[in-house]
């Protein structure tokens, strides 16, 4: 590799927050990242640049479901996005504690009404609020058309709503 590891291994940072997003395990999430840029730099010359950030983002994620797949492992997101999404509680405490309470409560009712949608769903939710990413590279990631990506935002935003406003789905 060169001198410059940011110029072989572009959005580093990025995809390995998402991949230990995605497995719940930091040892799990650097292996997948390994093997991410591994296929990458071997493929690298014939991905235009443009194209780059959705395909180490598809890559990490095909290559998570095959091997979630091949070990049968199970966890919950809501685990991951705790550990990894929350603000510092213990900054918030420090100076308003009450408020700090009631966010990390909030927080669990999203995260455990964001657990409970179905497997697309929460996907396209992770991907485009957790990621910030645009339809075109959900997109690109998930292999589904913006038109779909657009009708399951809306579908789980609906189901999330209908959730925490009234505890129905």
């Amino acid at each position: 590799m060169s001198s410059n590891p940011s110029s072989e291994m572009p959005f580093y940072n990025e995809i390995r927050l998402y991949a230990v997003r995605l497995t719940g395990d930091s040892a799990w999430a650097d292996d997948l990242v390994q093997e991410t840029y591994l296929r990458f730099l071997q493929v690298k010359e014939g991905i235009q640049p443009s194209s780059q950030r959705a395909w180490l983002y598809r890559t990490a994620r095909n290559l998570f479901i095959d091997q979630f797949r091949r070990q049968k492992r199970t966890r919950k997101i809501q685990d991951v996005m705790k550990s990894d999404i929350l603000p510092d509680m213990n900054q918030q405490r420090s100076s308003q504690p009450h408020h700090a309470l009631e966010q990390e409560e909030s927080y669990g009712e999203v995260f455990d009404a964001v657990d409970l949608l179905p497997v697309r769903q929460r996907e396209v939710i992770l991907l485009k609020f957790q990621q910030g990413l645009s339809y075109d590279e959900i997109s690109q990631i998930t292999g589904d058309s913006k038109t779909t990506i657009g009708w399951l935002l809306h579908e789980a935003i609906t189901k999330l709503r209908k959730k925490l406003n009234n505890g129905e789905e």
